[in-house]
């Protein structure tokens, strides 16, 4: 008996030997899985409703590609699935689009493992911060690097929240890091690219822990033509005619309208619209206008990324003209009846064709004598006067004059 129990003694020893020296470990505990996200919170109603997930899968320290994640939610919507990539990432995008608050719980899984993080579901935030770039455009090769940001802080009663400091980033480049709002809840920014690939660069604004993202294009600059024009090139002081309407218009290298995009107006003298977008045509229209001092030119220049072209506007004095002289009748007799005239009538418009009312026109003749030497414009421009006869006959020439403007029409006077 006792040799029976001693045999057993020694089988069970050595199993438990044999056990002792298998290393092995039937559980896997090398291969690891992380999730992150770049946001974990969502306001209720805003127009950022999405958030970025990724899971990280190794092994040995070392990225898994090409494995197969699969993920879920407990609130909202989740593309189901990732495939990790050399990195040994797998992305998807969770997205809420409700009215409820709460806690959305996203799970990430692989090959038994799991890994978890939560999006908190809050009420909307009580303000709205809006970021974009103007132009959002930058073409390499132009000169111009950088551009304007700007950021727009109110509250949801469209009420501006001045004096607040908004944190700003970029993905690549410079950009001011930190604005504050000014009493119309604007702030500004410049951004400086300083690479040289196309691309997109995210430009962000920060604000009490939300976030507002916008981009800005980068293009290798294309042939581009720009025409500017006036219409008309002169105008004229004191008129209607004192502004003129300037067209810019971009095509490319096919003549193809470049449509959507900004262009700049700048003048020397006078004012004008600063930034207008081109049409379906690839036309920009701007306005100048001017009302200091006659006989000088203005320079006007568009510019479009560094390419720019000018037009030259004229500005004059006005310079009224007479447009219309009548004699009625145009025969009259010379007997020196004070009941016996022609009646001359003419009008004066000013440079803009506008009636010109409140001008001194006056009236002189070789034979006869004018009733009203001088007369006064009306509000539609007219003035009148007589031809008196003094019993000479002959072609009374009747001259007219107002400013620097002068006409004449004949009246026989017959015996």
């Amino acid at each position: 008996m006792k040799r029976i129990l001693f045999a057993s003694l020694l089988a069970v020893l050595a199993i438990l030997l044999i056990s002792g020296c298998d290393d092995r470990n039937p559980t896997d505990t090398s291969t690891s899985l992380s999730i992150s996200t770049n946001r974990d919170t969502l306001h209720v109603g805003s127009s950022i409703n999405t958030c970025d997930i990724q899971a990280a899968i190794t092994k040995d320290g070392n990225a898994i590609e090409g494995a197969q994640v699969n993920f879920t939610t407990t609130m909202g919507s989740i593309f189901a699935s990732g495939i990790s990539n050399i990195y040994g990432i797998a992305e998807t995008t969770f997205w809420y689009d409700g009215t409820e608050t709460g806690i959305a719980t996203i799970r990430a899984s692989y090959s038994g493992m799991e890994d978890e993080l939560h999006i908190y579901i809050v009420d909307e935030n009580p303000f709205i911060l809006e970021i974009w770039a103007a132009p959002d455009t930058i073409y390499l090769g132009s000169g111009q690097y950088s551009t304007d940001v700007h950021v727009h802080l109110t509250d949801r009663d469209n009420v501006p929240l001045q004096n607040q400091s908004i944190t700003m980033a970029a993905s690549d480049g410079f950009i001011t890091p930190n604005v504050v709002t000014n009493t119309s809840g604007y702030a500004e920014a410049v951004y400086i690219f300083s690479g040289n690939e196309e691309g997109e660069i995210e430009i962000s604004a920060t604000y009490m822990g939300d976030t507002a993202y916008n981009i800005i294009q980068i293009y290798e600059l294309d042939i581009i033509n720009l025409e500017v024009w006036a219409i008309p090139d002169t105008i004229y002081m004191g008129t209607s005619a004192n502004s003129s309407e300037i067209y810019a218009q971009l095509t490319d290298a096919y003549a193809n309208p470049i449509t959507d995009v900004q262009v700049s107006f700048t003048t020397n003298i006078g004012s004008i619209f600063h930034y207008v977008n081109t049409n379906d045509n690839g036309i920009a229209n701007s306005t100048f206008w001017y009302s200091e001092r006659p006989d000088i030119h203005a320079v006007i220049i568009a510019n479009y990324h560094g390419i720019a072209d000018n037009v030259v506007v004229t500005i004059l004095e006005d310079q009224p003209q007479i447009i219309f002289l009548q004699a009625d009748p145009l025969l009259i007799y010379a007997d020196n009846d004070p009941d016996t005239y022609s009646l001359i009538t003419t009008r004066v418009v000013d440079s803009a064709g506008s009636p010109a009312a409140g001008l001194v026109v006056s009236f002189t003749t070789t034979i006869g004598y004018m009733q009203q030497p001088y007369a006064e414009t009306d509000e539609e421009g007219y003035a009148t006067s007589r031809l008196q006869e003094n019993g000479i006959y002959g072609v009374a020439t009747v001259y007219v004059n107002c400013e620097n403007d002068q006409s004449q029409i004949d009246v026989h006077i017959l015996q």
